[in-house]
Parts: C-alpha cells; structure tokens; sequence
C-alpha cells in the first residue's frame, strides 16, 4: 500500500534540475569568492587567517545553498539525506575501506601526475599551514571534519538523490563527477572521481550518508595527517617546507618529469605492490560492509525506484553551463601548466 504522506514527502524532494541549479549557484559562489577574496598566496596569510577562511567558505558557500533550498522545499531533510544509523561494526569497516582505498588512490595519481607531466609542468596546490601540533588540530576541523560533513551534505544529500530519480547507476556516477569537478583540480581529478563515485555507492548500500561522512573524514584526515609527519620530517632535516598537492602522499611529491627512468619504475613497481594489497584488503573489506547493509540496501532501492522518472534534456542546462566553466578553469590550468613547463 502506497502512504499517501510518504508519496508527498519524496514528491519535495530534490530533482535532476534542481540539483544541477543548485550545483550551478555553489560553483559560481566559490568563483566569486575566489574572486571577491583575490587569489592570494598561502604564504601571505596568517594561520588563523587561512583557517578562518577556509571554514567560512566551506560552509556558507558550499554549506548554506543545499540547506536553504532543502528548508525552502519543505522536505524532511532526515529522509533526503538518508540521516540513519548504522552498526559499529560498519563503522570500522568505512574507516577500513578508506585506508586502504587511499593506498589505491597515491597509486592512481602518481600514474595520472606522470602522464599529465608530459604536457607540462603539473600545477600543485600550495601547502596548508600545518607546521605546529595545533595547526594540524585546527587543520583536521577545517580540511577533515567541516569537508566531510559540508560536502556530503551537498553532494550526497541532495545531489545523489537528485540524480537517483534517474537511476541507482547514474546517481552513483553523476554525484562522483560533479563532486570531482567542482574541486577544479586537474592534478587530482581521476582519483577525486574515483572517491565520489566510491562514497556515493556506499551511501546507497547502507542507506545512510553518515558512512559517507565517515569515509570523506578518513580519506582527508589520513592527507592531513600525512603532510603534518612530512612537513616535521623536512623540517628537522632540510629546514624546508614542501608543497604537497592534496590527496597525494608527500612521500610521492617530486620532479616525476625529470625522474630518472630506473627510479621511476622502481617507485611504480614499489607503489604498485602497495596497491595490490589496499586493493586486496578494500575488497574484503567492502564485501564484509554489503553483508551488514544488505537489508538496507533493498529498502533503499526500493525507495530510489518510487522516485523515478524521466529527466529531461532541459533540466541539464545548469550542469552543461557549469561544465563549460569548470572547463575554462581546467583549460587556464593546462596552458598555465604549459607556460611554466
């Protein structure tokens, strides 16, 4: 029997239009901001300046558009963002998963760094302040904790369940793009890619975005963490501070274009080792995480096929005009990338 309030709940829920304008507004805010605040070097910003910033805009620029519009809908915003339990032990096995799967991901990125090194000289983003025990802290709310709550509210929260009215498959794989996209990173697009489609599957699977939560925290805590042991590491040998990419393991960060031959493939084969084990133990590991959320993973289907329908050509506009921008920016970073190579 179908509930009549329930029919009228999920007709408030997001859309494949709404979600693309939605996605469209945060993109030209964060363009505007970047703007408004001047793209200033990290050098010349104070740490508490930095950090300040960086939570200001994660939260009122990515944060504060999908909340407005789910508050202006009227829909119960628990049930659109799948807010529901989970078991411990499927905690454990996210934070597993994301381990591991970050072995795959340095595997990734060294490979696609290396390919896109033949076109140029790869753009790294600058270095975060995180030098002393309380910036790192600081950098795990800012760059771990605020992320993982902001942006899977966005892009696994309505995004996902947007673009679910036109399939399970292409909620997954959608919300994975744009979610990569909108870090208009060409140096770490291929593995962020990988990352959003990997959170928003197992989001379906549990029905629940708190394991995505969990999974985004792990994955950017594991970076941040990474380049707070590097960056002492440097410090107390070289007394320099190196500028490490995000989502790439700083033991990785070198002139990979001018990297001898032999060098470069004993680090592939050396990385490639550690892939196939992340990748072996991510596998078990996912396997034990579908046994548990089984059960809630026929719920959830069931509850993506009442929603579903047959998305216009018009209602991607927005994402089409969003992409065009994303590309301009991703041009700009190739020619830069050229110009300097």
């Amino acid at each position: 029997m179908i509930n009549n309030d329930d029919s009228m709940d999920k007709a408030n829920w997001p859309t494949v239009f709404e979600s693309n304008l939605l996605y469209l507004i945060v993109l030209v805010l964060m363009v505007v901001s970047s703007l408004v605040f001047g793209v200033q070097d990290i050098a010349d910003l104070n740490v508490r300046e930095f950090y300040f910033r960086t939570f200001v805009l994660e939260v009122a620029v990515i944060g504060l558009p999908p909340l407005l519009y789910l508050l202006y809908k009227r829909a119960d915003v628990s049930k659109v963002i799948r807010l529901n339990r989970i078991k411990v032990k499927e905690i454990f096995l996210v934070i597993c998963m994301a381990v591991f799967g970050y072995g795959i991901i340095i595997f990734i990125n060294y490979i696609w760094i290396w390919l896109i090194s033949h076109i140029g000289e790869p753009i790294a983003q600058p270095s975060i302040p995180i030098g002393t025990g309380e910036h790192y802290l600081v950098a795990l709310i800012c760059i771990a904790v605020v992320p993982a709550l902001v942006e899977e509210f966005m892009f696994r929260g309505v995004i996902l369940r947007g673009y679910e009215r036109m399939g399970r498959k292409v909620g997954v794989i959608m919300s994975g793009i744009l979610f990569a996209l909108l870090h208009m990173s060409l140096v770490n697009l291929p593995a962020i890619i990988l990352l959003g489609i990997m959170i928003s599957y197992i989001v379906q699977l549990s029905d629940s975005i708190i394991t995505g939560m969990i999974y985004h925290f792990t994955n950017n805590a594991i970076a941040v963490t990474l380049l707070y042991a590097s960056n002492n590491i440097y410090s107390s040998l070289e007394d320099i501070q190196p500028k490490v990419p995000e989502n790439i393991d700083p033991a990785l960060v070198g002139d990979v274009t001018n990297m001898p031959v032999e060098t470069f493939l004993s680090v592939i084969i050396g990385l490639g080792i550690i892939m196939l084990f992340s990748l072996a133990m991510f596998v078990l590991c996912f396997r034990a995480f579908k046994r548990s959320t089984q059960e809630r993973t026929l719920k959830g289907r069931e509850e993506i096929a009442s929603t579903f329908y047959k998305a216009r050509p018009a209602e991607m506009v927005p994402a089409i005009i969003a992409l065009v921008i994303i590309v301009i920016f991703l041009a700009l970073e190739v020619f830069a990338m050229i110009a300097i190579g």
